[in-house]
């Protein structure tokens, strides 16, 4: 659960989409992501611990969502180890340079965001 990849939410994405379309500036193919790699187990711990404050249980640290069957790991597969990236984060660096300034929101705010929409629209 420690591999890590740059998540970014949906928000964050529209808002650079709509920075785009609203000045005139450079265009070209940009790297879009938080710019700052999370791993697994922070976003599975975000998603358990939103539902768990959804039904007014107290959020739980990874250990306690692991010893409660919450979270549990599988043999990575053999086939895929050599092909994989365990690590993964968005270079911001012509974002920012083309004038894009904002922040991006952290992976745990996100997560809960988009959870919360879930469970409200069902």
């Amino acid at each position: 659960g420690e591999q890590r990849r740059d998540f970014v939410s949906v928000h964050d994405v529209s808002r650079v989409v709509l920075h785009f379309l609203d000045k005139a500036g450079p265009s070209g193919v940009f790297n879009l992501g938080s710019g700052a790699a999370a791993s697994f187990n922070r976003v599975a711990v975000a998603v358990i611990n939103t539902c768990r404050e959804a039904a007014g249980e107290p959020a739980l640290s990874l250990p306690e969502l692991v010893a409660a069957g919450s979270v549990h790991y599988i043999d990575f597969p053999p086939g895929l180890a050599a092909r994989y990236q365990s690590y993964t984060e968005a270079d911001l660096d012509a974002l920012r340079q083309a004038g894009y300034e904002e922040a991006f929101m952290p992976v745990e705010e996100g997560v809960a965001a988009y959870v919360r929409e879930l469970l409200a629209h069902g």
